[in-house]
């Protein structure tokens, strides 16, 4: 009878210690990080060599020293644009944002441009819907810009709960409407065919595995306006052109062999790399 009670006892001490480590883990969030690091090893095992085929053009510190502060003029947009059809490059992801208007003269010179070279793909935000507690808006480039682009898309992200960028909303639904992502708007356009690429629905959106930092090509966009880039990087590529200095805050968090800080067209380059080769991760 003794060693019954104290085996209960043992047994209730036993119970009351695993109760209460499970709540510290749910508390501290520990069984969320082991999650996120087994993704995260996950990502880095489905890894591979970066599609060479892939070339970001990045308004970086040399840029701007050079073309001068940011914003720039449409006229350099457009002049940029220009010199990458020029050059041929193929499909242009162009991670900038154009939501309020310029000079009537250079908003007029962008359209142009973009609608000449026929391969633009034009981002768009979201805002809070007006007079709502909830819901969202597309917050769209000007008019003249979206009838000139090829496609447009949604550039939000979905951090995990520890600030880390490994998954993007590829597909958006609001108000009944459905909202693609900047990347997979951009595959239609690859190789002159159109292409149905099949999105989860929100909540579902996968795991992107991240390259290291430095993985794709990034050529300077000044020399992309100069004119002194050879015409050999550019022609054939699909391009992400957006903003690489640091001081742009375009910047997040990533695992790629550790959580490091990566540009906005970075995530986007291995976005498209990853979904053109069908590598997302589902957890």
């Amino acid at each position: 009878m003794l060693n019954q009670r104290r085996l209960a006892r043992e047994w209730l001490v036993l119970l009351l210690g695993s109760v209460l480590v499970a709540a510290l883990a749910v508390q501290g969030e520990l069984t969320r990080k082991l999650d996120l690091s087994q993704l995260d090893l996950a990502s880095s095992l489905a890894s591979r060599e970066p599609a060479p085929d892939i070339a970001i053009v990045g308004i970086d510190e040399r840029s701007l020293a050079r073309i001068g502060p940011w914003p720039w003029p449409r006229e350099t947009h457009a002049r940029l644009i220009d010199n990458l059809r020029k050059a041929g490059a193929n499909v242009v992801l162009y991670d900038v944002l154009f939501i309020e208007p310029g000079a009537p003269e250079g908003d007029a010179l962008l359209a142009e441009a973009i609608a000449r070279h026929g391969k633009v793909v034009l981002p768009f935000s979201f805002l809070p819907v007006e007079n709502r507690t909830e819901g969202i808006a597309p917050e769209y480039p000007l008019p003249a810009l979206v009838d000139a682009a090829a496609a447009t898309g949604h550039i939000g992200v979905v951090p995990d709960s520890d600030g880390a960028v490994r998954r993007f909303m590829l597909s958006v639904i609001s108000e009944g409407q459905t909202f693609t992502h900047f990347v997979p708007a951009a595959l239609t356009l690859a190789d002159g065919k159109e292409r149905k690429t099949a999105l989860p629905p929100e909540g579902q959106w996968p795991v992107v595995p991240f390259n290291p930092p430095g993985s794709y090509t990034v050529i300077p966009a000044y020399s992309v306006l100069d004119g002194s880039v050879p015409a050999g990087l550019l022609k054939g590529r699909t391009i992400i052109v957006g903003a690489t200095a640091a001081g742009m805050g375009d910047r997040h968090p990533a695992p790629s062999g550790g959580i490091g800080l990566m540009p906005g067209v970075e995530l986007q380059a291995n976005l498209l790399d990853a979904l053109r080769a069908g590598r997302l991760i589902r957890e």
